[in-house]
């Protein structure tokens, strides 16, 4: 997509559940639309993906990650070191991330 003066770069990572990662940077807005992270986000999650968005921290800072709300219906295998992330600094209780996840090193969820 190309820049515009209120895009910024914004590093995100594709997290595989094998554990790889794949590292990328997007020019977007400071807050896109929902339409906008689902036009990036739904292909990199794959076939068939719904996109949920969970908080979470990353180095200490605010960080938005995507998964597939879906997963456990479809059921796709435990992403640990998705859930890892998700899970730091939390009591147990929440949920496995199942699937890819993509993260955001920021904030890009105002909805």
């Amino acid at each position: 997509m190309p820049g515009t003066l209120d895009e910024i770069p914004t590093p995100y990572r594709v997290i595989d559940i094998d554990g790889s990662e794949v590292d990328g940077e997007i020019l977007m807005a400071m807050w896109p639309t929902k339409d906008d992270i689902t036009k990036i986000v739904e292909p990199l999650l794959g076939t068939g993906a719904k996109m949920e968005r969970v908080s979470v921290m990353v180095n200490g800072s605010a960080a938005d990650m995507f998964v597939d709300e879906n997963a456990q219906l479809r059921n796709l295998p435990v992403n640990a070191k998705a859930t890892d992330i998700y899970r730091a600094g939390h009591a147990f209780g929440l949920p496995l991330i199942r699937g890819i996840a993509v993260l955001f090193m920021r904030p890009v969820w105002a909805g």
